[in-house]
């Protein structure tokens, strides 16, 4: 029984990957902060693909149900749709295998932040499972992805009073 309650620990997927993002959605910062940072280019409303490779360097297959940027409550780069090499999830990755996963990223939410407040993301985070036991597990990124809030006038539903909102 307990080696069935390990196979989770039996499952990883590979750092230091590079997100594909269009030029129009990012500007790359490869000397900024400690290991480098693309810089979202916040449009509310607007969305963007975003590819990466999901690679299954652990010992056993994983069947990915869920990926998304953040676990926080109302992200400001919120993933509205995911695909595995061009199939709906669930998908499987074998040890060994790498998936090209597509994310459908929409800018919104910015009235749950301050102006010029940003949000991190520090990889993909990957929910599934392995033989039936429950997995939530984070791809790390090469390079720090930030979105940046933008100004009020720039973000439609903010309101001038900053406790109107709260993340939480």
């Amino acid at each position: 029984m307990s080696g069935y309650l390990a196979l989770p620990s039996l499952a990883r997927f590979a750092g230091g990957i590079e997100p594909v993002l269009p030029a129009s959605a990012h500007v790359s910062l490869p000397t900024f902060g400690e290991r480098g940072t693309d810089l979202l280019a916040y449009r509310y409303g607007e969305s963007f693909t975003m590819t990466l490779p999901l690679v299954n360097d652990g010992l056993v297959p994983v069947t990915v149900t869920d990926v998304r940027l953040t676990d926080e409550p109302r992200p400001l780069a919120e993933v509205t749709a995911v695909t595995a090499d061009d199939a709906a999830l669930p998908v499987t990755v074998t040890a060994g295998e790498t998936r090209r996963v597509e994310l459908t990223v929409r800018f919104g939410n910015c009235r749950y932040y301050t102006e010029r407040e940003t949000q991190e993301y520090s990889g993909a985070v990957v929910d599934g499972s392995v033989f039936g036991r429950e997995l939530r597990t984070t791809a790390g990124f090469r390079h720090k992805l930030v979105a940046a809030s933008p100004m009020i006038a720039s973000c439609p539903e903010r309101t001038l009073r900053r406790d109107d909102d709260v993340r939480g």
